[in-house]
């Protein structure tokens, strides 16, 4: 089907631009940048994880049983996000190898580019 004007609301997939678009602003950032951006976002992440893992434990007066409480968290939180920025590292490399990323998501549908 030919993309007119008519039929572009309903032909644009809003979840594929949106990836296309992040794809295309990773495809223009350095490689510095990249893994730079990605070790902001690993602090971030860890804090998350963190922060929420200690709101899910009852508080306690004990400061040895806080103390537990703290290096159990810290364990299980770099277990936990060790795993999940290994796959998104290999995400990233994966991307920096293929810059035009962006433009398969429009040609497998759209054939814009």
């Amino acid at each position: 089907m030919k993309l007119t004007s008519e039929n572009v609301m309903n032909e644009v997939d809003h979840d594929k631009v949106s990836l296309a678009f992040g794809l295309f602003i990773i495809s223009k950032m350095s490689d510095e940048k990249l893994i730079g951006y990605l070790n902001e976002f690993k602090e971030m992440f860890f804090d998350v994880l963190r922060d929420s893992r200690k709101s899910s434990l009852p508080k306690t007066d004990d400061d040895v049983v806080q103390q537990h409480n703290d290096t159990t968290i810290e364990k299980e939180i770099e277990v936990s996000a060790h795993r999940n920025m290994m796959d998104l590292e290999k995400q990233m490399i994966d991307l920096r190898t293929d810059k035009d990323s962006w433009k398969k998501i429009f040609t497998e549908k759209l054939k814009w580019v």
